[in-house]
């Protein structure tokens, strides 16, 4: 068993490369970490839902999709539809067997966290500045060029990188604002958190981006350190200035939209209106029961192919609203429980920092994208808020007091 326990305290932060590693790998990893996880709880019988109450409406979740897959006429695509999921039930379940996650592993699985987002921010600064040196004044086009270059060396999309760091950028702060780092490790925090917040910038990604800063502010609030505002706002304006061509376009297009000014840039916004506008009149008739989560995509193609025909022909696109895919999936249960998940992370904001702003991250991100429809989301949900919720249930744990165990 001992040795079981050390392959784990390796897989567990091992995990935590999914930022940075293909889907499949970071899968495999996951498997391996809860099998072994497995067999130690059993052996020291380690269970228990103690500190875990917030995760049950969302294996809840995953239970309906399992429910699904059993009475599902199509069981290939139920079987899918569940497995692709799996995760929100073997992902609590592995904290609540708690199979040795102590400090030191907890630590480790942080900080390989944070620097896999960084290595992802340190991609976008560099496409910014290549494209300033080999073009010079930006173009209408320079964001989708800029996100697609991006997503074809990363294989990861930029919403859910600006996800990534966004969690990073929360976790730094929180260790930021405590009263006993050294002045190195300070400024370490203030680099890692202006080449995160970089990243995020040039993403592009509006929800994230005020979702991330909010958290952020809430967090100098909470923590009672006021003039961090004002260096806050010193660490943002450059980036800002830089991201401009990124940032005011993105935020402009709503604009654009609205007042009929269509063109290159503002087609990803035009799109989504018409994927807003199709789920909600699929919400108001199907609100009571839901669709079924097999049923979604025919209905919303369906849609499509009357409100904008050239959308459905080019894409298939989902909800992009966590919200409602509940509600169509599972009817009021669905959005019920979802509901439920964020009120528990938002419900105790002074003891659990952490866990408060990942519901401010979750809460305002499941607006704009089905996190609980992709792995990247999934394993940002279930694993990353297991490891902020241990480490704000320790008040004495630190990010870089390697010594401890």
């Amino acid at each position: 068993m001992n040795g079981v326990a050390k392959i784990f305290q390796w897989l567990f932060p091992a995990v935590f490369l999914f930022p940075l590693l293909p889907l499949n790998v970071s899968s495999i990893l996951f498997i391996l970490t809860f099998i072994a996880a497995l067999y130690i709880s059993i052996s020291k019988k380690e269970f228990t839902f103690k500190n875990h109450v917030l995760y049950i409406p969302l294996m809840l979740i995953g239970l309906y999709y399992l429910i699904s897959f059993l009475f599902s006429s199509n069981s290939s695509a139920g079987w899918y539809e569940f497995e692709r999921r799996a995760i929100l039930l073997a992902g609590p379940i592995l904290f609540m067997m708690r199979p040795g996650i102590n400090f030191k592993t907890i630590r480790r699985a942080s900080l390989i966290f944070i620097i896999s987002s960084i290595v992802l921010s340190l991609v976008f600064v560099y496409l910014h500045i290549q494209h300033f040196i080999r073009e010079g004044t930006s173009h209408e086009a320079y964001f989708f060029t800029l996100r697609t270059s991006f997503e074809q060396i990363t294989n990861v999309h930029p919403t859910y990188f600006s996800l990534f760091s966004g969690a990073s950028v929360i976790l730094l702060t929180r260790d930021l604002l405590s009263r006993d780092l050294t002045s190195s490790m300070k400024w370490g925090n203030v680099f890692s958190l202006f080449i995160l917040s970089a990243g995020i910038v040039f993403s592009g990604a509006r929800t994230s981006i005020v979702a991330t800063f909010l958290s952020v502010i809430i967090l100098f609030l909470l923590k009672k350190r006021y003039k961090y505002f004002l260096f806050a706002g010193l660490l943002i304006l450059p980036l800002v200035y830089f991201g401009r061509d990124v940032l005011f376009t993105r935020f402009v297009n709503f604009y654009d939209v609205l007042s009929g000014q269509m063109s290159i840039g503002t087609m990803g916004t035009s799109d989504r209106l018409t994927i807003f506008q199709c789920s909600l009149e699929l919400c108001k008739q199907h609100w009571i029961f839901g669709l079924g989560p097999l049923n979604i995509q025919s209905a919303l193609n369906g849609c499509y192919s009357i409100a904008n025909p050239a959308l459905a022909i080019k894409h298939t696109y989902n909800t992009h609203n966590e919200y409602m895919n509940q509600l169509l999936s599972f009817g009021l249960l669905g959005l019920i429980s979802l509901g439920t998940f964020i009120f528990f992370l938002l419900k105790n904001p002074k003891r659990l920092t952490l866990v408060f702003s990942l519901g401010v991250l979750f809460g305002l991100q499941f607006l704009t994208e089905n996190l609980l429809s992709r792995q990247h989301g999934l394993f940002t949900v279930c694993l990353v808020l297991g490891v902020f919720n241990r480490i704000d249930r320790s008040p004495e744990f630190k990010l870089w007091a390697f010594g401890l165990k």
